[in-house]
């Protein structure tokens, strides 16, 4: 920076580089109160000056943090976290609050740009005072465009991010405003989800099927057949899609099906059948409940708040089962000629 150019000027302001002085010009008065207080100008603490005089010495140029850090505090002194207050604190200073910003702008990754025009005070120095009249007048002219050229650049910016932001709240409004009503339109056409087939959840090795979302809709539980044909339960959560097994190997497994905020099943293992519940708040082992004769896949049902199922005992009689407080009761024996669904 020359030595005539120690006074410079950029949108409203005026600037002493080596007293560190910001000055409003006498046409913004509004400014003043907003920035200042009712003041018309203020002093720079000297890491400020010091970084302001740095961008100003490089106006339209990229500057690393690397750079500005060494430049301005020293090697091995400042931090990232230091240098980004003290650029805070430099746009709140010269009210650089809109985007894009108006002085000082930030290149993600690479750093930061004085981006507003400069002009050196001595090129809108007065004429000296042996100047004859007509030149002081033409002079006076200059300067005063000089002075007034960056106020109405300033403003006129000004009205073009007013515009643009303007227009871009209509647009996030008018794209919210269709999420929404896409959101309860399919709410209203699909009140719930129906897993049909087996769908591929996982990586797992195996496969899975016969999915079921929890109430609370962020996570589900689906059976997956294991490298040894065994059958076991998995936890997906749908948020970040961790999964883990929350049951004991099976040979075979029922539909699941929620009943008291519990999930119930059935399951064949040793050639034993037996209804099991799992707490899906504790994720802990499945608990035994209640003993059956075979196993139906298909045959497990919660309807109006109670489990009903079907079995075969012994001697072959296909039976509708429901569940009573606690304790199994026998609703239908079906005839002899009954065909039993198959497992």
């Amino acid at each position: 920076m020359r030595a005539a150019e120690m006074i410079l000027c950029f949108g409203p302001w005026r600037y002493d580089s080596v007293s560190g002085v910001l000055q409003l010009t006498e046409f913004s008065e509004s400014l003043a109160q907003q920035l200042l207080a009712g003041r018309r100008e203020q002093v720079l603490e000297p890491r400020l000056h010091q970084l302001l005089n740095y961008f100003l010495q490089h106006p339209q140029r990229v500057l690393s943090k690397t750079e500005l850090l060494d430049q301005v505090w020293g090697q091995d002194e400042g931090s990232d976290a230091a240098l980004m207050r003290a650029v805070g604190l430099l746009r709140k200073a010269l009210g650089d609050h809109t985007k894009p910003a108006l002085y000082i702008e930030t290149l993600s990754k690479r750093g930061y740009r004085w981006v507003a025009e400069v002009v050196s005070a001595n090129d809108m120095a007065a004429p000296t005072e042996h100047a004859d009249a007509a030149q002081a007048d033409s002079a006076t002219e200059e300067i005063a465009a000089l002075l007034h050229g960056p106020q109405r650049q300033f403003k006129s910016m000004l009205a073009r991010r007013q515009r643009v932001l303007m227009l871009a709240v209509f647009f996030a409004c008018a794209v919210l405003a269709l999420l929404i009503s896409l959101l309860l339109f399919f709410k209203q056409a699909n009140p719930n989800l129906v897993f049909k087939r087996q769908v591929l959840l996982s990586a797992m090795p195996g496969s899975e099927q016969l999915a079921l979302p929890l109430p609370t809709e962020q996570a589900m539980l689906y059976q997956q057949q294991q490298p040894d044909h065994s059958w076991r339960w998995l936890f997906h959560e749908t948020v970040n899609h961790t999964k883990k097994p929350v049951s004991d190997s099976y040979h075979l497994l029922s539909r699941g099906q929620w009943l008291d905020r519990q999930f119930v099943f059935e399951a064949m293992r040793n050639d034993e059948c037996r209804f099991y519940r799992l707490d899906p708040k504790k994720l802990s082992d499945e608990q035994p409940w209640f003993a059956c004769e075979q196993l139906t896949q298909q045959g497990v049902l919660v309807y109006d708040n109670q489990l009903w199922w079907l079995d075969q005992n012994r001697e072959g009689t296909v039976q509708l089962w429901r569940l009573v407080g606690q304790q199994p009761v026998l609703s239908v024996s079906f005839a002899d000629g009954y065909r039993r669904p198959q497992a």
